[in-house]
Order: C-alpha cells, then sequence, then structure tokens
C-alpha cells in the first residue's frame, strides 16, 4: 500500500486510478508482469545451465582423448620396450653364478633380434603418436625428457641401419640411452588425465542430475 497524506492507498487502486484501469485489470498486468519476468529469469538460468554443460562435455572429452589418445597408449608402448628391455638382458647378461654358453656373435644376434622384431616397431608407433597427437600433451610446454627420447630412438635406428645395410661401424658415437624420465612423465599425465577426467565427470553429474 502507498500512503499519501497520512492516508493508505491499494498500489491496485492507485495504478487503476492513475491509469485509468480497473482494479482487475491492474491486478492482471502485474500479474502478467511478474510471469514475465519469471519466465526471463528461468530463460536465463537455464541458458547458464547449458552451456556450462556444454563447457564440462567439452572438457571430459579434451582428458578422455588425452588418455585413450596420447597418455595411455604411450604408457602402454614404452612399458613395452621396459619389459623386454630386462627380457634381453636377462638372456644376454645373465645373473651372477648362472652359466653363460653364449658367443659375442650370438649376443650381438640376439641384439638385432630384439630391435628388429620389437624395438624399432615399438618405436615406430610412439613416433606415430607423438607426430600426429602431440597437441593433447597437457601444458604448454613439451617435456625435456620427450626430446630425448626422440634424440635416442633417432640415433639407434639410424647407427644400426648404418652398420647392417652399409657395413658402417659406428661405434665411436656413444649412443644416447633410453631417458627413464620419459616413462615418468608418461606416467604422470596420464595419471593426472585420468584424476582430472574423474573431478570433472563428478561436477557433470552435479550439474545434469543434481547428485
Amino acid at each position: 500500500d502507498l500512503s499519501f497524506f497520512g492516508v493508505c492507498v491499494c498500489i491496485p487502486c492507485y495504478i487503476s486510478f492513475s491509469a485509468g484501469l480497473s482494479p482487475c485489470q491492474v491486478v492482471a498486468l502485474i500479474a502478467g508482469t511478474l510471469a514475465l519476468a519469471g519466465s526471463i529469469l528461468t530463460f536465463y538460468l537455464t541458458k547458464i545451465r547449458e552451456d556450462n554443460t556444454k563447457r564440462l562435455e567439452h572438457t571430459m572429452e579434451h582428458y578422455r582423448s588425452q588418455i585413450e589418445e596420447f597418455y595411455g597408449p604411450l604408457f602402454n608402448l614404452v612399458n613395452q620396450i621396459d619389459t623386454l628391455y630386462y627380457v634381453k638382458e636377462d638372456i644376454v647378461s645373465p645373473a651372477s653364478g648362472v652359466h653363460d654358453t653364449l658367443s659375442e656373435e650370438q649376443k650381438k644376434e640376439i641384439e638385432s633380434f630384439f630391435k628388429n622384431e620389437y624395438f624399432f616397431d615399438l618405436h615406430k608407433e610412439i613416433f606415430r603418436i607423438l607426430r600426429t597427437k602431440l597437441y593433447l600433451v597437457e601444458g604448454a610446454e613439451i617435456p625435456a625428457s620427450f626430446y630425448e627420447y626422440l634424440y635416442h630412438a633417432t640415433q639407434e635406428q639410424a647407427q644400426f641401419r648404418l652398420w647392417k645395410e652399409n657395413n658402417i661401424d659406428t661405434k665411436h658415437i656413444v649412443g644416447k640411452p633410453f631417458p627413464d624420465q620419459f616413462i615418468k612423465d608418461i606416467k604422470f599425465g596420464l595419471q593426472g588425465a585420468m584424476q582430472k577426467y574423474n573431478q570433472t565427470r563428478q561436477i557433470y553429474k552435479r550439474n545434469i542430475f543434481g547428485i
């Protein structure tokens, strides 16, 4: 109610008197205005929720791609390389106390066998992932271990092929070892992507289902 000169006046009656409308028309006008305001508010709240849902879906898709297309495959490949390396070492360099019957020539053949049958194919697949999916790496900078790995794998294959195909011995050039940090960086990236995916998924479920 409004008060004029100590007299209380009903708002619909005041509007009715000022606009020349009947009280029923004024009530309908106020109700319509409130309903319109409520519809506008509901529209914007729904729009905000839908935009937030799309943003969360895009974020989850990014983390899923990191897991399925980049860190996950790389993690499996480097662990295969690591396992095969120790299998090969157990053969050519048996533990102390184990009688070693292999000649140096046989050990070289075993090294060649593992490189041709396993290592080079695995490195080739890692190269493919790094060439086509590097945009999925976490952060703005490529870890230094990635460059160290590329140098190691490229040098190893180049020197091996020079010897096998051209009979050129490059033993005077010491090969770069496989960088252990490469495995650690991939494992760290995979764990981070999985954790962020699960966290975003929980937020998404609360946003959609309220749980």
